[in-house]
């Protein structure tokens, strides 16, 4: 497991961890866990998202680099 994942689950668990020890209802803790979950899925996307877009940046600037290498051999 990388260090992200191993931040993803600290912070989960600490999440869960203060929900269950919050003086709250049944109900309630269990909105507030829904609505946690929800907002880390679409945290998760965002930095998926954020991923892809760096990875294309890489691999554009690899296959330029290479190409240059190439030019350069050649001369």
């Amino acid at each position: 497991m990388g260090k992200l994942g191993l931040v993803v689950l600290a912070a989960a668990g600490g999440l869960v961890a203060g929900l269950l020890l919050a003086p709250k209802s049944g109900k309630e803790m269990r909105q507030d866990l829904k609505d946690k979950a929800w907002e880390y899925k679409g945290k998760a996307q965002d930095g998926m998202e954020e991923v892809k877009k760096g990875t294309k940046v890489v691999a554009q600037n690899v296959r330029q680099t290479s190409k240059d290498v190439g030019q350069a051999v050649r001369q």
